[in-house]
């Protein structure tokens, strides 16, 4: 889920008192797994579900508004592969969400755009792999993606939203980091490195050789994060600093209606289909027993579990659902100081 900014007492408070009474402030929503690219690095092997139908996606706004989520995240797969995909970011903004998407942007033509600035969805955050053409559509497999994205991402800044570039490193494209920074600052989009590929979704760790190896990471870090002095100029938190929300202030629903805490913590929590109301959302076991933990029970407990994957795949540098293991988000700001959320996007 795209993190909710505390650079403002007011939006820090709302934060604070949300992970208090658990309410889901920030719900991180993907309406399909299908998309027409064929990146090298997708995640998802299995992109068939019985996907939530329009109306069932009213009734579930409306039961997170009465909840007080303010903050959708909407993803896919690609939002626009569904024909509805617009009528589904407009229920939404009809019921007055913060609306933020992600999309590759290659079904985002004048009328789209136009749709999206009158709706007014706060941002759009885009996958580029880099500033060269040929070099971008060799990792979604499809000639002329890189011209549409870009394309999509002119159309949007001269209507006013702002744009947020992914940017996942991959062998075959860290060279490319630069140029891609100057591309996003000519566009006027702000830009996300990241450098960590996960592994698919069926436990497989064979995307792992597509990420750079662990100098490589660490040059990424220095080239990204050039302008800190030093370590006492990085943010320090408390032990009892929440700095993840999942299970006390958002939660994930994929297409199919099925709930987790987030996108990575993938322990089922139900489903909003056998649920009447999305009262019980925030009740159901694994989002309760996430959210009865203290942070730094939190944090000792993702330790273990990367402690126990690791040691159950001897020899190999991944967890032991095959999610490599490496460098996290490096997060550029954009001249509107825009910030984006690291998904290791490999689904857009």
């Amino acid at each position: 889920m795209e993190p909710v900014r505390r650079d403002h007492p007011v939006r820090a408070r709302l934060v604070d008192r949300a992970v208090e009474l658990v309410v889901p402030i920030g719900v991180h929503i993907d309406v399909t797994y299908r998309c027409d690219l064929d990146c090298v690095h997708c995640y998802l092997t299995d992109r068939k579900r019985d996907e939530l139908t329009l109306h069932e996606y009213r009734r579930l706004f409306d039961d997170l508004r009465e909840l007080g989520t303010l903050y959708l995240l909407v993803s896919g797969g690609e939002i626009f592969h569904r024909p509805d995909g617009l009528e589904i970011l407009r229920e939404a903004r009809n019921r007055r969400f913060d609306v933020r998407i992600i999309t590759h942007g290659g079904h985002i033509d004048d009328e789209v755009a136009d749709a999206l600035a009158e709706m007014k969805v706060t941002s759009v955050a885009m996958s580029i792999y880099a500033s060269e053409p040929g070099i971008h559509d060799s990792v979604t497999r499809v000639p002329g993606s890189f011209e549409r994205t870009i394309a999509a991402a002119r159309a949007l800044r001269q209507r006013g939203i702002l744009v947020g570039f992914k940017f996942s490193v991959m062998r075959d494209n860290l060279h490319q980091i630069q140029a891609t920074r100057a591309l996003a600052a000519e566009v006027g989009a702000g830009i996300e490195i990241s450098a960590h590929i996960r592994g698919d979704n069926e436990g497989s760790d064979a995307l792992r050789d597509l990420r750079v190896d662990f100098d490589e990471q660490l040059a990424v870090a220095d080239c990204v994060y050039s302008a800190i002095a030093g370590a006492d100029t990085l943010p320090l938190f408390a032990p009892d600093d929440h700095t993840c929300l999942a299970g006390h202030a958002s939660f994930y629903i994929g297409p199919d209606g099925t709930v987790t805490p987030c996108i990575d913590w993938e322990e089922a929590a139900g489903n909003i289909r056998d649920t009447p109301t999305g009262h019980h959302l925030a009740g159901v076991p694994p989002l309760r027993a996430c959210a009865a933990h203290t942070p730094v029970e939190l944090r000792r407990l993702f330790r273990l579990r990367e402690h126990l994957r690791v040691q159950a795949l001897p020899g190999s540098f991944a967890t032991g659902d095959g999610r490599p293991h490496g460098v996290g988000a490096f997060e550029v700001r954009g001249d509107h100081g825009q910030d984006h959320q690291s998904r290791s996007e490999a689904s857009s």
